[in-house]
């Protein structure tokens, strides 16, 4: 008659901590190649061996119970790849939407600034404006700008300044970065 291992009484016989002692370490080699995480394998081995516990089974012949393990140990080791390639999956997930609504709050603050900077400009006088618009928009040189209008380099000169100023005190916080923008001097 075969041997029936009784796993109810497997925490307190003697038996049972050689059954323990003989398969727990090959086991966590084994989930450790399935996983190469020695922790995880480590922690699904024990939770394998509480769930057997917990079942109080009978199982006829060692050759079974090895049987049983390596394969709860195996499936256990797959649905925990699973569930990190779905946890992995759904942070991917998330990451792209926060990508998405940051890159579009970024365009929206973006876009609002250079509103604000583009009526500010808009609100030079009208040679000042168009001195600062060939100058600063369009990149062109002092003496471009001065043979474009028909003006003096000074007067352009002049007329850079006044913009400056004048975008200054109207956009505040916001000139640095007009003039970061269109590299204003």
């Amino acid at each position: 008659m075969e041997e029936e291992i009784n796993i109810h009484l497997f925490s307190t016989d003697e038996y049972g901590k050689q059954l323990f002692t003989t398969f727990y370490p090959p086991l966590c080699l084994f989930a450790n190649r399935i996983l190469n995480n020695i922790d995880e394998a480590e922690d699904i081995v024990q939770n394998v061996f509480i769930t057997l516990l917990q079942k109080n089974a009978k199982i006829n012949r060692v050759t079974s119970l090895k049987a049983y393990l390596y394969s709860s140990v195996h499936n256990a080791c797959i649905n925990h790849l699973k569930h990190q390639a779905y946890i992995t999956e759904k942070m991917k997930d998330f990451e792209q939407e926060v990508y998405e609504e940051n890159s579009y709050l970024l365009q929206r603050i973006e876009s609002e600034i250079m509103d604000e900077i583009f009526r500010a400009i808009d609100q030079l006088p009208e040679e000042c404006r168009k001195v600062f618009k060939l100058s600063y928009i369009d990149g062109m040189e002092v003496c471009k700008v001065a043979e474009t209008l028909h003006i003096s380099e000074n007067t352009v000169k002049t007329q850079r300044l006044r913009a400056r100023k004048f975008l200054k005190e109207n956009l505040k916080d916001l000139f640095p970065v007009a003039a970061f923008i269109f590299h204003i001097i």
